[in-house]
């Protein structure tokens, strides 16, 4: 099984994609830790010294440079989707498998060609913005992230799984999910 996680910020897509790696044996596929390992080098070519690990525990701070950079490397328009899918076949292809964060349509449709189904996160805005808040964001923060077209996200798609996140429990949504994925194997079993 192979999926392709998306949804608005803050809505629980890595967190979720954690879930499912810890307890279910997902392998994941995150497309923003290669955004964050270029932006280590980006920043350290300027001698700015920080890690991914920093990088992921002050998400808030780092959010804006994470957004402005992926707008000039082209992440928008692909870039970097063929090279995480290639490291993810250099593996051995593990399934099942989810990729964390698909922002793009380049980046949907280079997935949807590998025959990943799309997995929104819905999540009312009080809830982002809450979570947003827990994580040290600024209401002003907030909205201002909100505004880069890095947020807006995909529009509906043919046949994606719509889950709300803000009405279970991360747990239940990853057992969800879990069942989700053994009834699938299950189709595909029986149409193959």
């Amino acid at each position: 099984m192979r999926l392709a996680i998306c949804g608005p910020r803050y809505s629980g897509k890595t967190s979720l994609c954690h879930e499912l790696r810890d307890h279910y044996g997902f392998a994941v596929i995150s497309y923003t830790d290669h955004l964050k390992h270029l932006a280590v080098k980006a920043l350290a070519a300027i001698d700015f010294e920080t890690d991914e690990a920093t990088i992921i525990r002050e998400k808030a701070l780092y959010r804006p440079f994470l957004q402005d950079l992926g707008s000039v490397l082209g992440f928008d328009k692909g870039f970097g989707v063929t090279q995480v899918i290639d490291e993810w076949r250099r593996a051995g292809s593990p399934e099942p498998v989810i990729f964390d964060n698909i922002r793009f349509l380049p980046q949907w449709t280079a997935l949807k060609g590998c025959n990943f189904k799309l997995v929104r996160l819905d999540c009312p805005h009080e809830i982002q913005r809450y979570r947003a808040a827990k994580l040290g964001v600024t209401a002003k923060e907030f909205d201002k992230q909100g505004q880069h077209k890095a947020e807006a996200g995909i529009a509906r798609q043919p046949g994606e799984i719509v889950i709300n996140t803000g009405q279970w429990p991360l747990e239940s949504i990853a057992e969800h999910v879990a069942a989700m994925v053994s009834v699938f194997d299950v189709a595909e079993k029986l149409a193959a």
